[in-house]
């Protein structure tokens, strides 16, 4: 830079070392913790991001964002800043975290049940976030009498699994005695 003063003196100064980027860094999508074939998570999801700029270069190469909660169609943001103070975002949506087992409320029809009869378990199940994905119940078995259970069984959209016993009783059928 050149300086002249009124009477035709001149000074000068040159500066170096002076960087200038305006330009925001770039971000790429790199993964996240792969969902079941039903587009569930039962765990934490992890979403990465790689980061890069070619000018003042970037404070950290990668993005990383955790989600813990649950819910439905969730969304992770990562941010990517240079040296220079610019920054960038992507979002990856689809998120869907369901940790919790389903519910069940077991039961057994009829139930006394007579010595060789028939009767049938259902498990009830119930899950609020991703649904049930199946349900059952162990046989029940009337060869016996006395006081038995069965297992029921249910598994939600996101692989939670929970096991409850139904409690069950097998009786004689005291019909057809007589007075002495």
């Amino acid at each position: 830079v050149m300086c002249f003063d009124l009477a035709g003196n001149s000074a000068s100064d040159t500066q170096t070392g002076i960087k200038i980027d305006k330009t925001a860094p770039s971000i790429s999508f790199v993964n996240r913790t792969m969902p079941n074939a039903a587009g569930w998570n039962n765990t934490g999801v992890t979403v990465n991001w790689n980061c890069s700029d070619v000018l003042s270069g970037t404070v950290s190469s990668t993005a990383v964002q955790i989600l813990s909660s649950e819910g439905l169609n969730q969304s992770a943001t990562g941010t990517c800043t240079d040296n220079a103070g610019n920054t960038v975002q992507n979002t990856q949506s689809g998120i869907s975290i369901d940790t919790t087992a389903p519910t069940l409320a077991p039961v057994v029809m009829p139930n006394p049940i007579l010595r060789g009869g028939s009767a049938t378990a259902s498990a009830n199940a119930a899950d609020t976030l991703s649904g049930i994905a199946s349900q059952s119940c162990d046989a029940v078995n009337t060869s016996m009498f006395g006081s038995f259970s069965v297992n029921c069984t249910a598994t939600d959209n996101a692989g939670n699994t929970a096991t409850v016993p139904a409690g069950y009783r097998v009786i004689y059928n005291f019909t057809g005695l007589f007075q002495p």
